[in-house]
């Protein structure tokens, strides 16, 4: 399993004022099976630019991990944290706006590892500078 940095992959791709999915697809690595995982509490830039590239690089399908309520109870600012159900349906309603021909995948997981440890065939996990130490134990 490879992993694909988001900083790395922005440090590659040097944007013009603005530029069209197609265009920058060329120019990143591509694989057929990715992996991405988070809590994606209120959806930010930083969760778009994270799964804008996971969807980038994913040639034929997506997997999204979105961690569990239980996960996040000794989290700072736990009460104000979205459920799962919320943070699920953003995160399938931004994949569908960006890369609607796309085969996504959003399921809950309750441990760090997701199913990256139990799917067989993925092919690349794409990590932030906040998840990449996450990722090389994987």
């Amino acid at each position: 399993l490879q992993y694909v940095s988001l900083n790395d992959t922005l440090e590659r791709v040097r944007f013009p004022s603005h530029i069209a999915i197609d265009d920058v697809r060329g120019r990143l690595p591509q694989f057929a099976r990715v992996v991405v995982g988070g809590t994606f509490d209120h959806m930010h830039i930083g969760h778009q630019k994270l799964l804008t590239v996971a969807a980038l690089v994913a040639r034929e399908s997506l997997l999204v991990g979105v961690t569990t309520d239980a996960m996040l109870v000794k989290k700072e600012l736990a009460g104000s944290i979205e459920s799962n159900e919320a943070r699920c349906a953003a995160v399938r309603a931004f994949l569908r706006a960006i890369q609607p021909a796309l085969r996504v995948h959003v399921v809950t997981i309750s441990d760090a590892f997701g199913p990256t440890i139990t799917e067989e065939g993925l092919d690349a996990i794409v990590v932030s500078s906040e998840t990449v130490m996450g990722a090389e134990k994987i």
